[in-house]
């Protein structure tokens, strides 16, 4: 089931991989081409990337093994089980920690709301194999390489960002092919030729 990616490291983390994890994106992609997943059934799944900006790591530790780098970190220095991991974040004055990983990415360790799932992780901004993209870009850019994936190559791609704008991420539509440069860096990101 395409749902199970952003979920796919255990208890008690947090991560949403769809949100910021390129291997991630590209594994919905494959899965999705893969089962003939509907362009309606993967909308649905992106609404858990949200409207703002979001960073995205694109370097070569997998969610496992970014969570288990994590894991041996807080449990080392005795910050695993919840009551002292909480307190370990409330001590900051900014209420979340960074940690480096083996690979030099920065990630951001925040208290996540729920009690099964407390260490909330992401990638730090400006972080190294990190890029600050605009999710609704990221949205259309899946979606694209999905479903309208021989467009992208061959065709003017301005009536196909804007279908899929309004008629599945309602958003509004892009006016010029100027409005696309969001759209085109994280297709640049994805490595999908450009357009």
């Amino acid at each position: 089931m395409i749902n199970e990616l952003d979920t796919s490291i255990p208890a008690p983390f947090l991560f949403n991989g769809l949100k910021h994890h390129r291997q991630t994106i590209l594994e919905l992609i494959k899965k999705s081409k893969e089962k003939g997943a509907s362009i309606e059934e993967v909308s649905i799944v992106l609404k858990k990337v949200g409207n703002s900006m979001i960073d995205l790591y694109f370097g070569k530790l997998s969610p496992a093994l970014i969570e288990a780098e994590i894991r041996n970190e807080l449990i080392m220095h005795n910050f695993f089980y919840q009551e002292d991991y909480i307190d370990y974040i409330n001590r900051s004055s900014k209420k979340y920690r960074n940690l480096f990983l083996s690979d030099g990415s920065e990630w951001t360790l925040l208290a996540g709301r729920d009690v099964k799932r407390y260490v909330h992780i992401h990638p730090s901004r400006g972080s190294k194999y990190t890029r600050r993209v605009n999710a609704l870009a990221c949205k259309t850019a899946i979606l694209l390489m999905i479903f309208f994936e021989k467009e992208i190559i061959d065709s003017d791609l301005l009536p196909i960002v804007n279908l899929v704008r309004s008629d599945f991420l309602g958003a509004s539509p892009v006016k010029s092919h100027a409005g696309t440069r969001r759209l085109q860096n994280v297709l640049d990101l994805l490595k999908i030729t450009s357009f």
